[in-house]
């Protein structure tokens, strides 16, 4: 489902754990993200939000989720979590995120309620 996403949707509500990740379609992507997948029910009874970020347009976010062999461990075609676009780099650039090259790199930020 295609849609915007904003952090002051979860102000005063959630918990916000933003994942970077440099792009779909790496071994990295695919292992941490399923990881976390996994563990979804204990992240929402401590009222945690993921959102998991990388510089992939929406249309290759998901052809990442629908091609992802579903007889793998890594399956990710039931991710409970949205994907976001940073296509523009945006996000990337506020969190510090980018190399001088502007290749991503990954990160991790936990935002309190």
């Amino acid at each position: 489902r295609l849609g915007k996403i904003r952090l002051s949707d979860y102000q005063g509500k959630k918990y916000v754990i933003l994942l970077f990740y440099p792009a779909n379609f790496t071994a990295i992507a695919t292992t941490e993200l399923n990881q976390l997948n996994k563990r979804i029910s204990e992240f929402r009874k401590l009222s945690t939000q993921i959102l998991a970020i990388s510089i992939d347009s929406p249309f290759s976010h998901f052809q990442f989720l629908v091609s992802n062999p579903k007889s793998t461990d890594n399956k990710l075609n039931g991710l409970k979590y949205p994907l976001i676009s940073d296509l523009n780099q945006t996000i990337s650039t506020k969190y510090g995120l980018l190399t001088m090259e502007g290749f991503p790199l990954p990160g991790l930020f936990i935002i309190d309620k």
